[in-house]
């Protein structure tokens, strides 16, 4: 059969050359991350070059992480904020195409700088990767969850409960919270009231197009964190059962943390993080 006119057949590579250019694009992005010397082997061109490869991975690593930790930005300042994004992207670089996948482990990084505030600005930006995570989530299943009636008619061993999409509790502290949510739109305002007496933690979950957060208290919060790791709700009842059990179903159902309750375990872990 002809081809149409004008069309090209892409060259397939062997196995052989395919090796030969993943080895030429390790190589500059080795040189680009070293920030010294010249261009590799089997690239053209001077430190002129290497220059501009690397000004322009600093300015996509800065955009790319403060699309994600918008409020560790404006605390740091534009200037130290790029310069840990360039760090960052330089000991662990985006391992995948989509660049809203790139930096689940800054707060790790942070806390092993081992400076109170940098436990403090780590706590922060756990918090944003929880909000940007839950940004991205699919849309949460509107209405009650599934199987609601199965709390009043099985054992509470053989009921587990389905997150909604982005749901997670983070131990962030008062003031880690009150800063978040200093940096949100007036219209966050009774929140940031509650903030500086919120204790140390706080649930983020999607609600409407938005991302809601707001303190939980610590009884509450070890509670849903134990739901959210897979404990059926006997077990997570056994070993960390809130204070007022009535009060948390009530907050839960009213603004919708879950999607369903199975009587089958889930599949996968809900707190499992990408390691990106």
């Amino acid at each position: 059969m002809d081809k149409p006119a004008g069309s090209r057949l892409s060259p397939v590579l062997t196995p052989q050359a395919l090796g030969h250019e993943q080895a030429r694009q390790a190589g500059l992005l080795a040189a680009i991350r070293a920030s010294q010397g010249d261009l590799p082997a089997g690239w053209r061109g001077h430190r002129g070059g290497l220059l501009a490869h690397q000004r322009h991975a600093r300015a996509t690593a800065c955009r790319a992480l403060k699309g994600a930790y918008p409020v560790l930005a404006l605390w740091l300042g534009d200037s130290e904020f790029e310069a840990l994004a360039w760090w960052h992207w330089r000991v662990q670089p985006p391992a995948r195409g989509d660049l809203g996948d790139w930096g689940a482990s800054l707060a790790q990084a942070l806390t092993q700088r081992g400076t109170p505030e940098a436990r403090e600005q780590a706590a922060l930006a756990a918090l944003e990767w929880a909000v940007h995570v839950a940004a991205r989530a699919p849309d949460p299943v509107p209405g009650w969850p599934l199987g609601l009636t199965a709390l009043q008619s099985s054992s509470p061993d053989t009921l587990w409960l389905l997150p909604q999409p982005g749901l997670s509790v983070q131990p962030c502290g008062a003031s880690v919270l009150a800063r978040w949510l200093a940096a949100q739109p007036a219209a966050s305002a009774a929140a940031q009231d509650e903030a500086p007496q919120a204790g140390a933690w706080a649930l983020v979950r999607r609600s409407g197009l938005q991302v809601a957060v707001r303190p939980l208290a610590a009884d509450q919060a070890r509670f849903t964190r134990r739901l959210l790791a897979g404990d059926s709700l006997g077990q997570a009842l056994s070993r960390a059962a809130p204070g007022d059990f009535q009060d948390w179903l009530r907050a839960a159902l009213a603004e919708g943390w879950w999607r369903a309750v199975s009587t089958a375990a889930p599949v996968h872990r809900h707190d499992t993080k990408e390691k990106a």
